[in-house]
Parts: C-alpha cells; structure tokens; sequence
C-alpha cells in the first residue's frame, strides 16, 4: 500500500507543468472601427529591425486588418513585402504604395511607406492561421541587401 501511494505521488510529479505547455495562438483585437486609436492601443505587433518595418494586426466581424509600415534611405521598384497569411500569399510592392499615396517624404533621410490591407476571415482558413512577413530592401550599387521574416500565428475567429 505504501508503495501504490509513493507511485501516485512520483505519477503526480511527471506530469507536464503549465510552462512546458504550447504557447496558444495570438488574437488580434476585435474592434468595430479600424481607425488609429485602435491601431495604437489595440493591435498586436510585430517588427523587423532590419530593414525597418513595423507590424499590426486587427480584425473585425469580417476580416483581419493589416497595417505594415516599412521606412527606407532610398525606394526602388525592387522594394517589396511578401506578405502570408494562411493559404493567401501576397507581394507587396513600394511601387504600389507610392501610386496609392501612401509614401511619406517629410522626413530628411528616410522614405516611409505604409501598406494597409484587409483580408476576409472567410478566406484565411481555419484556426489557427499562420502570419509571415518577410522584406529584402533592395541593392544599391554600394551595399548588399538586407533582409528579415516576421511571423506568429492567429486566431482570426
């Protein structure tokens, strides 16, 4: 009898602990209204030191919602973001970004240019759906191109 309990007690011991568990699959905020207080306070982020580029994710009743903003020395039409989530696979190009406006040139060195997608839940796939952004800046005659991948997976529903 003795024994059945210190068995018990060794069975209780093995078992895995809360932190050996998988970390569940991030959920961007739902909101009503994808405006810039919500992409401030509520989306979940992510970022690529270099190149430098930013991340965000919201989602709505009827899709995610994604902000990228990538900032460059110098645009190219070489510039581009590839962009997947779940079965959809996108590349985005700054050549885009400037014919839809969205290149910002105030700042004396740098070029930002900000992409803002939305992508329909029904299309993602199921729970839960894996999020990668990965950007090669482009070449110039005097560097070699840098580049980074980001990514998580979501819960879009």
């Amino acid at each position: 009898m003795r024994h059945l309990i210190l068995l018990a007690g060794l069975a209780a011991c093995v078992e895995p602990s809360r932190l050996d568990q998988p970390v569940p699959p991030s959920t961007p905020a739902l909101v009503t209204a994808v405006d810039e207080l919500a992409w401030a306070s509520l989306a979940t982020r992510g970022s690529l030191d270099a190149p430098a580029t930013e991340i965000r994710l919201l989602r709505t009743a009827d899709a995610v919602h994604l902000r990228i903003e990538a900032s460059d020395r110098e645009i190219t039409t070489d510039d581009v973001i590839e962009l997947t989530v779940g079965t959809l696979r996108r590349k985005l190009g700054a050549r885009e970004a400037k014919l839809a406006g969205t290149i910002d040139n105030a700042r004396d060195e740098d070029v930002a240019w900000t992409i803002e997608l939305a992508l329909p839940r029904a299309q993602l796939g199921a729970s839960p759906v894996g999020v990668v952004v990965a950007r090669c800046e482009a070449p110039s005659a005097d560097r070699t191109p840098v580049c980074a991948s980001w990514s998580t997976s979501i819960r879009p529903d």
